[in-house]
């Protein structure tokens, strides 16, 4: 009897670490070190001047073009002339608008992002999409995104309206990179001034792989209790 009540014990114990490894990762699962990538926490549409803040922990900085914030796809108050609206963003919040002007740096917008661990990998990811000014057509606009100072990657697009996949890099942190600027510089090389969009900014906590682990162990160590008992 005794070494029935035992394995019963276990048995509890098991099934409890279980229960808590899933409940924090499900707290866990949406962490974020990227905050507010959907530009949604604050603002109104409006043309962005330099230095002015984004969905408060965004910063513009303001190169040879114009830029915009644009709430849902309201394109009233903002400055660049759209010759069409290119709708909702595909995370349907607000999105980031910047007129590349034909050359050079047309605008940035940047945040300093949170603690990353050297040595693990996070994904970036985030969408994109083109638009093209009154009485120009649609060209291709690229952008670049650098993390302390290194570049992650350049994306570029020619077709108009949002991409519905979003653009996803793996990359592995350096120390370099934590707390490092995480920036977004919209440009073009064609000579056409078209309309650079960017939305739905991601960098999830690789912390809910080790939580499935913890999971995982204590679902097998249920299962092993749970094996019939010999009398």
């Amino acid at each position: 009897m005794t070494r029935l009540w035992t394995n019963l014990a276990r048995a509890t114990a098991s099934g409890f670490a279980l229960v808590l490894g899933l409940a924090a990762f499900a707290g866990q699962a949406d962490a974020q070190i990227v905050q507010n990538g959907n530009f949604g926490t604050t603002g109104t549409t409006g043309t962005l001047t330099n230095g002015q803040t984004v969905a408060s922990t965004w910063t513009y900085v303001a190169g040879n073009g114009a830029g915009c914030l644009i709430v849902s796809d309201n394109l009233s108050g903002c400055g660049i002339s759209f010759v069409s609206n290119p709708g909702y963003s595909p995370t349907l919040t607000n999105f980031i608008a910047i007129d590349t002007n034909g050359s050079g740096t047309a605008g940035t917008v940047q945040e300093t992002i949170g603690a990353l661990t050297a040595g693990t990998r996070y994904t970036l990811s985030f969408y994109i999409g083109e638009a093209a000014e009154t009485g120009q057509s649609n060209a291709l606009v690229t952008w670049t995104v650098t993390l302390g100072g290194t570049v992650l990657t350049t994306v570029s697009t020619s077709t108009a309206g949002w991409r519905t996949t979003p653009v996803a890099v793996t990359f592995t942190a350096t120390a370099g990179q934590s707390n490092g600027l995480l920036q977004f510089a919209a440009s073009t090389t064609s000579g056409l001034p078209p309309i650079a969009l960017l939305d739905g900014v991601s960098i999830p906590e690789p912390a809910s792989m080790g939580l499935f682990g913890i999971g995982g162990i204590a679902l097998a160590a249920l299962r092993r209790r749970r094996r019939p008992i010999a009398a």
